[in-house]
C-alpha cells in the first residue's frame, strides 16, 4: 500500500462507564482526581484544531455515580430550569452517539425520556425492544458519511439488565440476547458502510488472546468474546461495563480490533482511520487522562448543578458513634458484623416485616460514617440506587448462596506462622467485588475457609436450630440480588413482595428521625481459618 494513497483521516474517540465523573474535581471529598471527562474535553479541543473529522462515541453507564448525576431530580422545582448534566457534557464534548448501559435504567424510563428530549445525541441499542411490538426502543444503528467513507455503528446493551433492575424501571421493555440482535441487523448495515463498528455495553467472558474464560463469567452478562467470534464482518468492537482496560489487535483477517477503555474517564480510545483508494489503515492508542489538563469551560457549564448539589450534600442528618467508621474492610466488615451493616439490615427487616436480611459493603475502600453525618456521607457509603424485595426460598437455596459467599476468601500461607485470610483472586480480577459479598442477619452461620470451595458452610441455624434443606424461609435482599445478579440461585420467580423505597431513603429518614443513632451489631457469623 502506498501511504500517499491514504490521503484522508477520520479520528474515532471512544469512552465508557464514566459514571458521572465529568469533572476532575467532583467527588464529595472535592479532591482533584487525575481523571475526568474535562480532561477528554481538552484533548478533543486540541484534536479538532487539526481540521480533520472526529467521531465521538460514548458507551454507556454515564449515570449512577457522584451526586452531580444522582441528585438530578426532574420532579424537583429546583431542577426545572436545569438541563441534565449528561446533556450538557455530551453537547460540550460533541458526542455523536450514545449506547445506554445498565445504570441508565436505575432512574426509570421517565428519567431516560426526559434526558432524550433535551439531548441532541442519538441513543443506540438494537436489543432493547418494546415488549408489545418487539421494535427497538432506541435506534439500532446509524450511518456517518464522510468524504469517500461511510462508517456504520450498531449499538447493543448487556441483556442481563432484567436480572438487576427494578421491574418498574424497565416496564414494557424486552432485552433480547445481543447475539440475536446483532445477527438481525449486521448484514444490512454492512452493505451500507465501508467501516463497521459495533459498540456493546458489555464486556468479555473470555480473553481473546488465549481463549481462556475469565473467572466468574458463567452467564450472558458479558458476551464480547462470542460477539467477536461470531461476526467477522465487524471492523472495530468497542466494549465497556467491566471497567477493564483492554486492547487486542488480532492478525489481519482474524477478527476485529477490540478496545475496552476502562472507566471514569481515566482512559479513552483514539482510533485513527487513514483511508483512500478503497483502502483503510487503522491505528489506535489508549490515551491516559492524567496527561491532559482539565478544561475549565466544562466546569463552568456545570456550575449551576454543582451549586444545587452542594446545598443538598451539606444537609446535616444526625450523629453516630465512632464505631460507624471503617478503616479495614477485612477486619471490621467481612469477618465480623459492623454497626453500619447491621443498621441497614435492621431497616430492611423492619420495613419488610421479616427476620432474615442480606446486604453488602459496596466497596472495600469505603470509610463508613463520621460522627456528624451529612447527606454526602450517606450517598458516598451507599452509592447504589437499590430498592429491596422479599424472597421465599428453601433452606438449600440459602445454603447454596452462602457457599458462593464463602468462596470470597482464600488463604495465603505464611512461613512459620498462621495462614493469612485474603480475598480470593477470582473475586478481584479487575476490582474487589465487595458488593457481591453478602453479609446476613437473622441467621447464625460459620465458614471454614480451610475446606474446599463449595463445602465451606460449617453451620447454618435459624432461631437456634439447624436449617433444613426443604424448609421455607422469607428473606429480604436488594432488588439487584433478587434478580439473580451473581447469585443465580435467586430469581424474580421467588419474589413475593417488592418495595419501591430506596435503601438510602430508609437510612436518611431513620437518621433524621432519631437524630442520634447507636446500633449494637449482632455477631451472628464466624470465619474460621
Amino acid at each position: 500500500m502506498n501511504i500517499r494513497d491514504l490521503h484522508r483521516k477520520l479520528h474515532i474517540i471512544n469512552y465508557t462507564d464514566s459514571h458521572g465523573r465529568y469533572l476532575s474535581q467532583l467527588g464529595i471529598d472535592r479532591e482533584v482526581k487525575p481523571f475526568g471527562l474535562d480532561r477528554l474535553s481538552s484533548y478533543l479541543k486540541k484534536l479538532r484544531k487539526k481540521g480533520e473529522p472526529v467521531l465521538v462515541i460514548e458507551n454507556g453507564d454515564s449515570l449512577q455515580g457522584p451526586p452531580l448525576v444522582d441528585l438530578h431530580d426532574y420532579s424537583s422545582p429546583k431542577c426545572e430550569e436545569l438541563e441534565h448534566p449528561l446533556t450538557i457534557v455530551q453537547r460540550e464534548l460533541g458526542v455523536d452517539c450514545f449506547i445506554p448501559g445498565n445504570h441508565e435504567f436505575n432512574f426509570g424510563l421517565e428519567h431516560i425520556r426526559r434526558i432524550r428530549l433535551e439531548s441532541q445525541t442519538p441513543w443506540l441499542s438494537a436489543n432493547i425492544l418494546k415488549e408489545e411490538t418487539l421494535e427497538p426502543y432506541f435506534q439500532s444503528s446509524l450511518l456517518f458519511p464522510y468524504p469517500d467513507l461511510t462508517v456504520g455503528i450498531l449499538g447493543v446493551t448487556t441483556d442481563f439488565i432484567p436480572k438487576w433492575e427494578h421491574h418498574a424501571h424497565i416496564l414494557g421493555l424486552e432485552f433480547e440476547n445481543i447475539l440475536t440482535s446483532v445477527g438481525q441487523h449486521i448484514g444490512e448495515l454492512r452493505k451500507q458502510c465501508d467501516y463497521l463498528i459495533v459498540v456493546y455495553h458489555g464486556g468479555l467472558e473470555r480473553n481473546p488472546k488465549t481463549g481462556d474464560r475469565y473467572p466468574g463469567s458463567v452467564n450472558s452478562e458479558n458476551q464480547g468474546y462470542a460477539l467477536w467470534q461470531t461476526f467477522p464482518e465487524i471492523d472495530l468492537l468497542l466494549l465497556g461495563h467491566q471497567h477493564r482496560l483492554f486492547a487486542h489487535r488480532p492478525p489481519k483477517g482474524k477478527g476485529a480490533l477490540i478496545l475496552q477503555p476502562a472507566c471514569f474517564g481515566q482512559h479513552w480510545a483514539h482510533v485513527t482511520l487513514e483511508y483512500g483508494q478503497n483502502r483503510i489503515k487503522t491505528k489506535y492508542r489508549m490515551v491516559k487522562a492524567v496527561n491532559y489538563a482539565p478544561d475549565p469551560e466544562l466546569k463552568k457549564a456545570l456550575l449551576p448543578h454543582l451549586n444545587y448539589n452542594q446545598q443538598i450534600l451539606d444537609t446535616v442528618l444526625g450523629t453516630v458513634p465512632a464505631s460507624f467508621r471503617i478503616s479495614d474492610a477485612m477486619e471490621q466488615v467481612w469477618t465480623t458484623k459492623h454497626p453500619f451493616i447491621q443498621w441497614i439490615q435492621n431497616l430492611m427487616c423492619q420495613m419488610a416485616g421479616v427476620e432474615i436480611a442480606a446486604i453488602s459493603l459496596l466497596d472495600f475502600s469505603l470509610t463508613g460514617l463520621p460522627h456528624q453525618v451529612r447527606m454526602k456521607d450517606i450517598l458516598s457509603n451507599y452509592f447504589f440506587h437499590d430498592t429491596f424485595c422479599i424472597l421465599r426460598i428453601q433452606g438449600k437455596i440459602l445454603r447454596q448462596a452462602l457457599e458462593l459467599t464463602a468462596s470470597f476468601f482464600s488463604l495465603q500461607q505464611c512461613v512459620g506462622g498462621r495462614p493469612k485470610l485474603c480475598v480470593n483472586p477470582v473475586w478481584s480480577d479487575t476490582r474487589v467485588r465487595s458488593y457481591n459479598y453478602d453479609i446476613w442477619a437473622g441467621i447464625e452461620y460459620s465458614f471454614d475457609i480451610r475446606r474446599e470451595v463449595g463445602s465451606r458452610v460449617q453451620s447454618l441455624r435459624f432461631k437456634g436450630r439447624d436449617i433444613d434443606d426443604e424448609e421455607t424461609l422469607e428473606v429480604v435482599v436488594t432488588s439487584y440480588r433478587a434478580g439473580g445478579a451473581f447469585y443465580e440461585m435467586f430469581s424474580m420467580d421467588q419474589v413475593i413482595q417488592e418495595f419501591p423505597t430506596k435503601i438510602t431513603d430508609l437510612m436518611i429518614q431513620d437518621l433524621m428521625e432519631k437524630g442520634n443513632l447507636d446500633v449494637e451489631p449482632i455477631k451472628n457469623f464466624k470465619i474460621l481459618y
